[in-house]
């Protein structure tokens, strides 16, 4: 058993937006420059002495505040396991075991929570608030665009706003088989869950309304000022005349964000086989073959999309369920699918006359639909509520799928000294050369794919990924920091010429067309110690991080196809500022008593 809780407060205008165009300080209906913002921000309020222009001149034109909220996240949760190893015979050793957890969703404290379900065929749409909550006010606009989108307003004595299953059983099996004397087989299965608490600031169902807000006030024509007298708007002023509370809100346009109702616990079915030969008393290779399967995994989708393609002109308002409400709201599912399948080779070289190696080199390949906002995995829906394509229609190469990898880890006591195979005799040679140590770690690994999208838009509220062209080489003639790939490599699709139509070939080719630039890494170390009496010790270490200052380049960037000169140039690294060598020295004395 374990309770987890997590406490956040991160509105969007803590401290108020002013905003300051020009615009108060231009001819009547003009086209301010941007530089003119400055002079409306330093001129005092006063009437203008131009025909036609504002009352007051000066002050801000454009002011958001946002409310100041806790959300305050409590959860438990319960596990049991059951687990034993079975020796079947000298030779064959069974483990067997099963796992059951359940994971609770998560309340807010203070039930400052509350979540939009979209309407099914079987239901209507609902707007859920926990009933603890049933006090905080709502503006008459929110109420009046719930009734006109036909979403019901329900205080919910169901805390979590929400539904999950306990009944998560896990088992797990693996066994091991000798062979032949120097000859080990080894294979396991297992699924494992994890539940949901945290789901990032944004997606949390404590950042719905009235919980979370932000007022905006703009002027009601191009002569106007925000409030008569400017009440609103003078940095004098602040937010003192600014109504912090939800009753206040104009709800046209504010997003509802949405969690799956009846929730799913993402789970993980992983299974291996591997193949274990000694080659001798030190050393081993082994050979394993991996595969992983995720379902129901968390997915940052959006709600209030159209469901058809439309063409790009087309008002998609005209095409949702919910015109009065933001379009691509915030919607958390448990729809999402990964798969990975792995074939790897280690050797490994037991401590022996001073030396360890484990190196290893891992083929793979990784596939999934699952985007999470939380770890910025890339995964980006072109048509999410489009019927016959959806999320799924994005299931593609990981933004995390790297080929092919090499890691090689070792190290080595140099053979000087005392007790080592040279110059072990005398006191002062062994204090010069004896009890050198060195380490390192080498890391080889391909790029990471990235999608070039259209260099048009094809569709209204839809995405599009280039189409690659046949016969024509995706790094012809680039392959350079400053080109990295061909653009004339990529095409563009058709648009969408009819609202609704079935071919979805507007939406483009699949994703994830190009490989980004591959990691190479060298990291050393090397020391030695000094035993200074029988409980002391003095330690010198020097690290050297990127060892032989190889610079490891950023995926590319500016993919619009359409600006063949500066197409998928590198402008960073991966790890930058911390790609160039890095030395690093340390002494260190140690003590001890009897």
């Amino acid at each position: 058993y374990y309770r987890m809780k997590s406490g956040v407060v991160q509105p969007t205008y803590p401290k108020g937006y002013f905003g300051y165009s020009g615009t108060y300080i231009d001819l009547p209906n003009g086209n301010a420059a941007a530089t003119g913002g400055i002079a409306q921000f330093a001129i005092l309020p006063g009437p203008s002495t131009v025909q036609g222009g504002v009352a007051d001149e000066g002050g801000a034109n454009q002011v958001e505040a946002s409310d100041m909220s806790q959300e305050d996240y409590r959860r438990a949760a319960y596990a049991a396991y059951f687990q034993d190893d079975w020796r079947v015979t000298q030779r064959l050793t069974v483990n067997l075991g099963v796992r059951w957890e359940d994971f609770p969703m998560p309340v807010d404290h203070h039930g400052f929570m509350a979540n939009f379900i979209p309407a099914t065929a079987t239901s209507p749409a609902q707007f859920l608030v926990d009933n603890r909550a049933a006090s905080v006010p709502l503006s008459p606009s929110f109420l009046a665009n719930l009734s006109t989108d036909g979403i019901g307003l329900v205080y919910s004595s169901n805390h979590a706003l929400t539904t999950v299953s306990p009944f998560n059983f896990a088992p797990r099996v693996g066994l091991a088989y000798q062979l032949m004397p120097r000859l080990v087989v080894r294979a396991a299965y297992g699924i494992f869950y994890d539940g949901v608490f945290n789901n990032g600031d944004g997606y949390n169902l404590g950042n719905n309304y009235p919980f979370e807000y932000t007022l905006n006030y703009t002027p009601p024509s191009g002569s106007a000022i925000i409030a008569p007298n400017n009440a609103i708007g003078l940095t004098s002023n602040g937010l003192s005349n600014v109504p912090l509370s939800p009753a206040s809100l104009n709800a046209s346009g504010i997003s509802l964000v949405a969690m799956q109702y009846h929730w799913k616990i993402p789970y993980v079915q992983s299974s291996n086989f591997s193949v274990q030969y000694e080659l001798s008393n030190n050393q081993s290779f082994t050979a394993t073959f991996i595969t992983t399967g995720g379902r129901h995994l968390n997915t940052e989708a959006t709600t209030n999309q159209p469901t058809e393609l439309l063409p790009p002109t087309a008002s998609s308002t005209n095409y949702v369920a919910y015109p009065q409400f933001a379009l691509g709201s915030p919607d958390e599912l448990a729809n999402g699918t990964s798969n990975y399948y792995g074939a790897e080779g280690t050797y490994e070289h037991r401590l022996a006359q001073g030396l360890t190696v484990l190196a290893n080199y891992t083929w793979s390949q990784s596939r999934t639909d699952a985007s999470d906002t939380l770890f910025l995995n890339g995964v980006s829906y072109r048509a999410p509520m489009v019927t016959g394509f959806g999320l799924k229609g994005d299931y593609s190469y990981a933004p995390s799928d790297i080929r092919n990898g090499t890691h090689i880890a070792t190290t080595y006591a140099l053979p000087f000294g005392q007790g080592r195979r040279f110059l072990s005799e005398g006191r002062v040679l062994n204090a010069i050369v004896g009890g050198w140590m060195t380490s390192g770690i080498l890391t080889l690994q391909s790029g990471i794919p990235v999608t070039v999208t259209c260099s048009i838009t094809t569709g209204a509220r839809s995405g599009c990924d280039a189409l690659k062209v046949p016969g024509v080489g995706l790094y012809t003639g680039a392959h350079t920091v400053a080109h990295w790939a061909n653009a004339a490599a990529f095409a563009n699709p058709g648009v969408v010429l009819t609202a609704g139509q079935s071919d979805f070939s507007p939406l483009g080719g699949s994703p994830m067309q190009l490989v980004s630039p591959r990691f190479h890494r060298s990291d050393i170390s090397i020391g030695k110690q000094w035993a200074t009496s029988e409980t002391t010790a003095l330690k010198f270490r020097g690290d050297f991080f990127n060892f032989t200052n190889t610079p490891n380049f950023a995926p590319p960037g500016n993919l619009d196809f359409g600006s063949a000169a500066t197409f998928a140039s590198i402008t960073a690294t991966r790890d930058s500022p911390n790609d160039p060598r890095e030395i690093q020295l340390g002494v260190n004395f140690s003590f001890g008593l009897h």
